[in-house]
């Protein structure tokens, strides 16, 4: 029978949460890149309706502009055409270097093609490629991790806790699972690996909830404060699918 946490317990649930560790290597990529702080950086995002980067974009160009960089940025709106459109208008606007979110994965070739056309130098970065399609574009560089990496580094985070998140001692690590849209490849790729490497973990695992934001941190506090209600201190842990829900989750707790 699994034990549970006494009211009495003083208890602290863990958090764990993926951030947008690429965006810290996307800066220096374009301190590499540019001759100067003058420089224009023109940034192609593929979908402006996507709450899960909503904040990733607005830092983004902050920093830049911090820096003394002039930006204009462009929404593909999930249009491949649309962004390759936009790649030869960024070149005609005299941009030094590009910051390009790919629409298609599987349109690589096409979009290195527009971007060697422009004759500027490129990161992409955020959507997976095949690397492999790079060589032959040295002014081409590409900053990202594989889908599934996010997951797994989620299940290491847990196991790095103090005794792996059990904090009533009963040898189980109960959880709650904050994931973002189950029809968005990324959660739901995001969710497997997780699950699949706390399988080869050594933790023994419950999950006692599982619910779908919309990557907003009003999501994350609603969902998280009806389950905090509902299950209270069983809650060892919670696990988030991006930093808005998990900011929203910490006003919950």
């Amino acid at each position: 029978m699994e034990k549970r946490g006494t009211d009495g317990m003083k208890k602290k649930t863990g958090m764990i949460v993926i951030a947008a560790a690429a965006f810290v290597i996307l800066l220096a990529a374009i301190l590499w890149l540019t001759s100067d702080r003058s420089d224009t950086v023109g940034i192609c995002f593929r979908d402006s309706t996507c709450e899960e980067n909503t904040a990733y974009r607005q830092q983004l160009k902050q920093e830049l502009m911090q820096r003394g960089f002039e930006v204009i940025s462009v929404d593909a709106d999930l249009d491949q055409a649309k962004q390759l459109r936009q790649i030869a208008e960024l070149a005609k606007k005299k941009c030094d270097v590009l910051l390009i979110e790919p629409v298609m994965e599987s349109a690589a070739g096409e979009l290195l093609t527009a971007i060697a056309d422009a004759k500027l130098p490129a990161v992409l970065f955020n959507r997976h490629i095949d690397t492999s399609l790079l060589m032959g574009y040295s002014q081409i560089a590409y900053i990202g991790m594989e889908e599934t990496q996010t997951g797994f580094l989620q299940a290491q985070m847990m196991e790095a806790l103090p005794a792996g998140g059990d904090l009533n001692g009963d040898g189980i690590v109960s959880y709650y699972m904050l994931c973002g849209q189950q029809d968005h490849q990324d959660a739901v790729i995001r969710v497997q690996s997780f699950e699949k490497a706390l399988l080869d973990s050594e933790l023994v695992v419950q999950q006692l909830a599982c619910d779908s934001g919309d990557w907003t941190q009003e999501s994350g506090r609603r969902l998280c404060k009806a389950q905090l209600a509902a299950l209270g201190k069983d809650i060892e842990v919670i696990v988030c699918g991006n930093d808005q829900m998990a900011s929203g989750a910490a006003q919950a707790i």
